[in-house]
């Protein structure tokens, strides 16, 4: 529990305490992101409309992530069952009601119609929910209160409450964003303190059960992505995004482009809005948006190896690798270095959701942040 006057200590010394080093490469990016997006939306026939969805969102999330920097860190913990909770009941909802699935679709089911807020897509939400409850567990597992049984218990529960949301989500099917709760989960793992030996037959087991997924659980469209990502020539048309794409990057040069965009790129606005950004500041811009990144990343494992509390470093841990999968998988597709993926980049791609979610992320890692700089002065 907080010392007595922390709370009050907490207001008085907010704006001092507030991690700038984390809030303001965020801003910087989300601004770059929201500029290169006004040049994609222009073209389209919900304009100016889209744009300003857009900036609803952004404003939510900053708005979102400043409260939760004024929460105690122990109602993380209340904050976290309550997400998940949320995030499960909205998965269920996606799958078997007609609120999310469409039988005449044979795609991805994703996204949740919910009457006067829209679509909402619920596996976003639920990276956030797992990390946080993860954290707990794995917390109580190091503390040893499971007793006699320490270690079966703690590590049967974890895997109680990550197979409902892993399995959710496979269903729909949407197997990036299952990808990266297993990062995410094997991240954090890492860092609670498993044994390298576990790791080798993790890596093992995954290595096997590679062929037995592609050919039993990937739909047609899946398999020819990962076949066109190894082989180009299986599919010429399979690699007509990563062709545009290539050539947008291309098109910025040093400085940008000064015509503006001109290189058309499917889905440019969500999965390839880097494309935008380096079509229309070149080379600087797009090293500019590096540094940002892995400033922004190397703070939120900073942070995560300074805060005393167990559960606080383990849940920095998950969420910063969540979003550190999303840069490495979304930049790498865009230059054909990975896979191609439905996964956004983070606080730039366009979508209400992922923006949302992003900057809940950030908030709860704010609030972690502040306490650690508050925790001596009482």
């Amino acid at each position: 529990m907080p010392k007595p006057g922390f709370e009050k200590l907490r207001q008085e010394e907010y704006f001092r305490a507030l991690d700038y080093w984390l809030l303001v490469p965020v801003l910087c990016i989300t601004l770059i992101g929201m500029s290169a997006l006004d040049d994609v939306l222009r073209t389209g026939t919900t304009y100016p409309m889209s744009f300003y969805r857009q900036v609803g969102a952004v404003l939510i999330g900053v708005l979102c992530a400043l409260a939760l920097s004024l929460l105690e860190v122990p109602f993380l913990k209340i904050l976290g069952v309550l997400v998940y909770a949320v995030s499960i009941l909205l998965l269920f909802l996606v799958r078997f009601t007609p609120l999310g699935f469409d039988p005449n679709n044979s795609g991805s089911q994703s996204w949740l119609s919910i009457p006067v807020v829209g679509s909402f897509q619920p596996s976003e939400l639920s990276k956030a929910g797992l990390a946080m409850v993860s954290a707990y567990i794995l917390e109580a597992i190091r503390l040893r209160r499971f007793g006699r049984y320490n270690h079966l218990k703690g590590f049967a529960l974890l895997a109680g409450v990550c197979v409902p949301v892993i399995g959710l989500v496979a269903l729909q099917p949407d197997f990036g964003t299952a990808m990266v709760i297993l990062v995410m989960l094997s991240v954090m793992v890492f860092a609670w303190g498993v044994r390298i030996r576990y790791v080798l037959l993790a890596m093992s087991g995954a290595v096997v059960a590679v062929p037995i997924v592609f050919t039993t659980l990937l739909k047609p469209y899946q398999q020819d992505r990962i076949l066109t990502f190894l082989f180009p020539a299986y599919d010429p048309d399979a690699t007509f995004h990563v062709t545009q794409s290539r050539l947008a990057i291309q098109s910025g040069g040093i400085l940008g482009n000064p015509a503006g965009l001109t290189v058309y790129v499917p889905e440019q606005e969500s999965d390839f809005i880097f494309t935008a950004v380096a079509e229309k500041t070149g080379l600087v811009g797009t090293a500019a948006l590096f540094l940002l990144v892995f400033f922004f990343i190397a703070r939120c494992f900073y942070i995560a190896s300074k805060v005393r509390s167990p559960s606080s470093s383990y849940m920095i841990t998950g969420l910063a690798s969540v979003l550190a999968f999303h840069y490495i998988e979304n930049l790498g597709m865009c230059v054909g270095l990975l896979p191609i993926t439905g996964i956004p980049l983070p606080f730039m791609s366009y979508g209400g959701t992922a923006m949302i979610v992003s900057y809940f992320s950030l908030g709860v890692m704010l609030c972690v942040s502040m306490d650690r700089s508050l925790s001596g002065k009482t």
